[in-house]
């Protein structure tokens, strides 16, 4: 029981420091936003951002770097799949051998560590799955303040009407 109330302390303590770091945040923000020379630096900054996104989409929208941008992509796929994977047979291993220490490709010996995290607490659309992410089911409701964001697609289309 004792160890209970070091958990239910300790995550009321991180808890409350979040709270006061969310709030001390804002009051930043609010002075940064209240500042007329820090705003005039914010859109010059937005002007540059906008000059070099254009720039880049047009470097990357040639074919080669097309082929390029695909492969990077597939390889980031395989990556994230071959480390789920991993994830799970050095899971396997801790269980099986009670050793955080495996021998490499090399023959050398590489530690490994396993990461624990306390999930949000639970609200009433809250659907998450073993890792933590939303469900992506449908008919579920998209909790609030769920930022969607559409990255642009990079087509030689694209390019041809702007230059128009």
């Amino acid at each position: 029981m004792d160890e209970k109330v070091t958990l239910q302390q300790r995550i009321e303590q991180i808890e409350t420091l979040e709270k006061e770091n969310r709030e001390a945040r804002l009051m930043l923000k609010e002075s940064l936003e209240n500042d007329p020379i820090y705003l005039e630096a914010i859109e010059e900054v937005r002007s540059s951002t906008l000059k070099r996104q254009k720039i880049k989409n047009e470097i990357l929208a040639k074919i080669e770097n097309q082929k390029i941008q695909a492969e990077v992509k597939e390889n980031l796929e395989e990556l994230g799949t071959s480390r789920d994977i991993l994830s799970l047979e050095l899971m396997k291993i801790y269980q099986e051998k009670q050793t955080d220490e495996i021998v490499d490709q090399f023959g050398e010996p590489r530690k490994f560590k396993i990461i624990a995290k306390l999930m949000p607490r639970k609200k009433h659309y809250d659907e998450r799955d073993s890792e933590g992410k939303y469900s992506k089911s449908e008919g579920e409701m998209i909790p609030e303040g769920t930022v969607f964001r559409e990255l642009p697609e990079i087509s030689n289309n694209n390019l041809e009407d702007e230059k128009k």
